[in-house]
This record gives C-alpha cells, structure tokens and sequence, in this order.
C-alpha cells in the first residue's frame, strides 16, 4: 500500500504449512541443511521488529501486530536476537 498507493487489489497466497513442516523444509535454499531453530526463531522475531520499525521510516503502511504475538516476542526477545535489517 505504501510503494504502490494507485494499486487496488492484491493477493497474497500462503501455503498452510504446519510449524513442524515449516521448521523441517521451509527457509532454506538448500534442502539438505538444516538451519537450527534459534535461527528461524531470530528471523521471525527480526520481520515483527522489522513491523514496528519500516512504518516510522515511510517504508510501509502500519500494521497491527496480535497482542499475543508482541508478547511472545517480547517473552523470546530476552532469549533470541531478531535478525538484522536488510536495508
């Protein structure tokens, strides 16, 4: 919405993966390594950061984030470091 404001309509298609499937096959380019669980659990953590931080920098729209989301993340963030910024 905010790189394209004159586009109506989207679609976003998603498979329904289990979390065990998606922590088993899903975020890694080459099948055969496995990336440890710390490591996918920093990558979501660094895209719900990445939520809070982009708006404030006019990258994207706000968005709202699940009360029990931010509370897992704010929970694991004592644990987990989210990942670094892309750009």
């Amino acid at each position: 919405m905010k790189q394209g404001p004159d586009v109506e309509h989207v679609a976003m298609v998603t498979a329904d993966v289990s979390v065990e499937n998606y922590l088993r096959y899903g975020m890694r380019d080459d099948p055969s390594l496995v990336k440890p669980p710390g490591r996918i659990t920093a990558a979501i953590m660094g895209e719900i950061k990445r939520l809070d931080e982009y708006p404030a920098e006019g990258h994207i729209v706000p968005q709202e984030v699940p009360v029990d989301v931010r509370a897992a993340y704010n929970r694991l963030s004592e644990t987990f470091r989210p990942t670094e910024r892309r750009f």
